[in-house]
């Protein structure tokens, strides 16, 4: 009798995690289908998300093109979890390259599991059933390097499973089956350490940058616009984004707040992915113990940037009315050291260099900068309506896009990093009837410095104290 109660009692046991687990799992789905922030392009019922890949069942694709996806998508029971984990990952760590291993790895346990003529739900992934799809994917993928990165995937797997209790065994001991690669060797080892530790900025560098924009700035001051924008840049980059050329693309509502699948409400950026070939959405989550920098880091970008896309909207505004009707009658931009005239009065030499933006005081040193311009030089010869014809015709190429950018649909007015010309020169005067944008070689220039440009440590001290 003893040992039949005992029976009992380990099968209630037994059935009770059973059912946390099929709850858990079915938790796990409708936290990842309210990450829609986080995907707004994704369709869920798609089985094709863009840039990330296809949720089709191993071998549904071959030579890079798609299989008859309506006739091959991964087992009803298995597909919700599959996105589910996905998005979930995706959320961690956004990569393209990564994702595509991810599903590899979902593919080859979902085949395992149907192989094996079990129900093919997440609750039935066991340590045999992980290990079917090591082993499998060693029969079917050639290359060494796919082998062991396979492996990894599936190891990050099982440790969600068992984090999260989504299955009813313990996978928590499965580990990478799979032996590293010679080749991937050589980049695991001291040397490739040693070349790693070369190739990242040096601590006192960082600690330097650290210092200066903990000090905080006059963000009205023109002069320290520059080392705003490279103490930003290195914020945001060792926040959470990964590419300096990404982050210069950033958008002007680029932040976003979400809570994970733990709840926890998390910070970070929409960005373009430079590595998509489409160009896809992602978002760099930023590190928790850096958000409050972050945070101030993209609101100091904000406000700098604030009256370069002022101007970007205006002049695109005056842009596109010119275009519906040639005939309609545009305004000169009204800076704050346009002279307060009407539009249609001939102006003094004085007068036009300062509509342009120079703060010269005598007749002399406007006349100077006039010809400079290749603007003729005499009394009445100019009005603000003919300069702003003229201010619009040398608009960058391509404008009211950005010429050059990865995201083609990029906008000045939209930009993060939109700026006036010379901006970020310390003693120069800005040009408030144009746009600019910097570049990571902006950013590279002012850390490295050059024999006219002074680095931001030499600029402050080495030691930035």
């Amino acid at each position: 009798m003893n040992g039949q109660h005992g029976q009992n009692i380990e099968s209630h046991v037994k059935l009770i995690e059973q059912k946390r687990a099929d709850l858990n799992v079915s938790q796990f789905i409708r936290d990842a289908k309210s990450l829609t922030a986080m995907a707004p392009d994704q369709d869920w019922e798609s089985n094709h998300w863009q840039g990330i890949g296809t949720f089709t069942t191993q071998g549904a694709i071959r030579n890079g093109k798609l299989g008859t996806l309506s006739e091959s998508p991964l087992h009803q029971n298995f597909i919700d979890f599959a996105k589910a984990y996905i998005r979930h990952r995706e959320s961690d760590s956004p990569s393209r390259h990564n994702r595509k291993i991810d599903l590899r790895a979902l593919r080859l346990v979902e085949k395992s599991l149907t192989q094996a003529g079990i129900n093919p739900y997440p609750c039935n992934i066991s340590l045999h059933v992980l290990n079917q799809a090591a082993e499998m994917c060693s029969q079917i993928s050639k290359s060494k390097g796919s082998q062991y990165n396979t492996g990894r995937a599936l190891q990050q797997l099982a440790s969600l499973l068992h984090q999260k209790s989504l299955t009813d065994y313990s996978v928590a001991s499965f580990s990478n089956p799979i032996a590293v690669p010679r080749q991937l060797h050589l980049k695991l080892g001291n040397e490739a350490n040693e070349h790693r530790k070369r190739s990242l900025p040096d601590e006192d560098a960082i600690s330097a940058i650290a210092s200066i924009f903990a000090k905080g700035f006059d963000l009205t001051n023109p002069k320290a616009h520059t080392d705003i924008y490279v103490t930003s840049c290195i914020v945001l980059l060792l926040a959470g984004s990964k590419r300096g050329g990404e982050i210069h693309e950033l958008e002007i509502d680029a932040e976003i707040e979400e809570p994970d699948t733990e709840g926890i409400l998390q910070y970070g950026w929409r960005f373009r992915s430079f590595k998509s070939k489409k160009n896809a959405s992602r978002i760099a989550w930023c590190i928790k113990a850096m958000e409050p920098h972050a945070r101030e880091a993209f609101h100091r970008l904000q406000e700098i940037t604030r009256e370069g896309r002022k101007f970007a909207k205006y002049a695109e505004d005056q842009l596109a009315l010119r275009a519906a009707s040639p005939n309609a009658p545009l305004r000169f931009y009204r800076h704050a050291n346009c002279p307060n005239v009407l539009d249609d009065k001939p102006l003094s030499p004085l007068e036009v260099a300062n509509a342009l933006g120079s703060q010269c005081t005598t007749e002399k040193n406007a006349k100077a900068i006039l010809k400079q311009k290749g603007l003729s030089t005499g009394h009445g010869d100019h009005t603000l309506n003919s300069l702003w014809i003229w201010a619009l015709s040398r608009l960058p190429a391509n404008f009211p896009y950005v010429k050059g950018a990865k995201n083609k649909r990029l906008k000045y007015s939209r930009m993060l990093f939109c700026m006036h010309p010379f901006q970020l020169k310390r003693d120069a005067t800005i040009n408030p009837l144009s746009v600019w944008s910097p570049s990571l070689g902006s950013l590279r220039d002012r850390l490295m410095g050059s024999e006219t440009l002074p680095s931001i440590f030499e600029y402050y001290g080495a030691n930035a104290e």
